[in-house]
């Protein structure tokens, strides 16, 4: 390594704890965000909320935009369409399970499947690479959380578990956000993640405008809604500004498991703002997939050391 490369990496390494440090507010913004939608009274539909929600982010995403002084452009805007209609999909679907009573910590610990999609959506629609090994590995992380998610939903007892329905549309959620993180992946190869953030805000904006006109279901919300969507749309742009930044002072590759701090912080909120303890079998489900995506991460690491 020459005076060069060892300056750079010094600077790099400099960075890492705070690459750390806004990972982990990330997890807590994320947490913060479903929270949120949970505290909304059952009368504001999951359609008012993604809404009322990409309304603030928008705003949000175009003031930053404003003050770094960037051009508004978009280098694919067929991608950007494709992770827009994911990003729209995948967040409806992951709101509409909490809806359905689904607890903080189930879907907080189901979102953590998202980076293995993102693995397999790089591989058969990106067509990266892997090695077999690695192959293999994945197929059994994958395996592992879906025996997790099994043990969260517990559908053959009626006294224990999840609302089946919900946990299946939070799994559904976190595949649509996996490929969406493969798609962007691919978009910041040209575009900045607060113009991905803003043409994706904008979109749900739109599309969900145009739904609840069509339907005729737009009404006069109560100021404490109001209240609790605009936080929601601040927390959500900072969950993208975050990651952007993060990813910015080091690599995810090597961030990856602090993202997983949003596994502690979930029962943490749930007791505190809602006064119930995490089930059993959230506990034990939660130890799997956490346990088994952690091990294919080290092992990646590992790997991509050798090579």
């Amino acid at each position: 390594m020459d005076e060069k490369q060892g300056i750079d990496m010094k600077k790099r390494n400099d960075k890492f704890p705070i690459a750390v440090v806004i990972t982990i507010l990330v997890s807590w913004m994320i947490v913060t965000t479903s929270t949120l939608r949970i505290l909304l009274p059952d009368t504001i539909t999951t359609m008012e909320t993604v809404f009322y929600m990409n309304i603030t982010s928008s705003l949000a995403f175009f003031v930053f935009c404003l003050i770094k002084k960037q051009k508004v452009h978009i280098h694919s805007p067929i991608l950007v369409l494709l992770r827009s209609t994911l990003g729209l999909v995948g967040v409806f679907l992951f709101f509409l399970a909490y809806q359905m009573s689904l607890s903080l910590s189930a879907g907080i610990v189901i979102g953590q499947l998202a980076p293995i999609f993102a693995v397999f959506a790089m591989v058969i629609l990106m067509r990266e690479r892997i090695q077999k090994k690695h192959a293999i590995v994945l197929t059994l992380t994958l395996i592992g959380s879906f025996i997790g998610i099994l043990i969260i939903a517990n559908p053959f007892s009626d006294s224990s578990g999840e609302n089946w329905m919900a946990v299946a549309l939070s799994l559904t959620s976190s595949l649509l956000a996996g490929i969406s993180m493969s798609v962007i992946r691919k978009l910041m190869e040209k575009d900045s993640p607060e113009q991905v953030g803003l043409f994706n805000a904008l979109f749900s904006v739109v599309v969900l405008s145009i739904v609840l006109l069509v339907t005729q279901n737009f009404r006069v919300l109560e100021f404490r809604s109001y209240l609790l969507l605009f936080f929601m749309g601040v927390t959500n742009a900072l969950v993208v500004f975050g990651m952007g930044l993060a990813s910015h002072f080091a690599s995810p590759t090597r961030t990856g498991p602090y993202s997983y701090s949003s596994v502690v912080f979930a029962p943490i909120m749930q007791l505190l703002v809602f006064g119930t303890v995490i089930s059993i079998n959230v506990v034990f489900g939660g130890i799997l997939i956490v346990g088994v995506n952690i091990f294919n991460f080290l092992y990646h690491k590992k790997q991509h050391r050798k090579d």
